[in-house]
């Protein structure tokens, strides 16, 4: 059996190409992503040969390996959470389904995207820059504050409130 790591962005479209050991004529294959491999985890994806979302691309007698494409919609990612889920994908025999095998599994990394569908917009021409503060940039304590700079703009600054007393004290 292989292990495998698995990279996908949330919310794509993009099918998932691997390579397993075996010959699956008269199987049904399931793919299958969990929060963890506990048996009480549910499935947060779910997908199955039977229902041609899987497709058996190609088979090497020579190697015996065969190569399938895992179909995936915006849908089967866009509301998960950001982290390492496991997969694994099941062989199950049609003329004994009691005959199930595990062929590969491993970890389904999930990673945000910068841009995605569901983001909805285009940028116009005349949008601002957004800036990120994190909380690693300031004190505790600090507040943000809109300031102008030297070019007319508004900018952010973060300032204690120490900072803040005396700008009010100024007024």
């Amino acid at each position: 059996m292989k292990t495998q790591s698995i990279n996908f962005y949330r919310g794509e479209s993009t099918s998932i190409t691997l390579t397993i050991e075996g010959q699956y004529d008269n199987h049904d294959l399931v793919f299958v992503v969990k929060a963890n491999n506990n048996q009480e985890s549910p499935r947060v994806i779910e997908k199955k040969l039977s229902r041609g979302e899987i497709t058996i691309l190609s088979y090497d007698a020579e190697t015996n390996l065969t190569t399938i494409k895992i179909s995936m919609s915006i849908s089967d990612t866009a509301d998960l959470k950001i982290k390492k889920y496991v997969f694994d994908i099941d062989s199950i025999n049609l003329s004994n389904t009691e005959e199930v095998q595990t062929c590969i599994y491993g970890n389904f990394n999930l990673t945000a995207d910068v841009q995605t569908p569901s983001d909805g917009y285009e940028t116009p021409e005349t949008a601002k820059r957004f800036i990120t503060i994190s909380a690693d940039d300031g004190n505790v304590g600090d507040i943000v504050q809109i300031q102008l700079n030297s070019n007319n703009e508004k900018v952010f600054k973060l300032i204690s409130l120490m900072e803040l007393k005396s700008q009010l004290n100024n007024i």
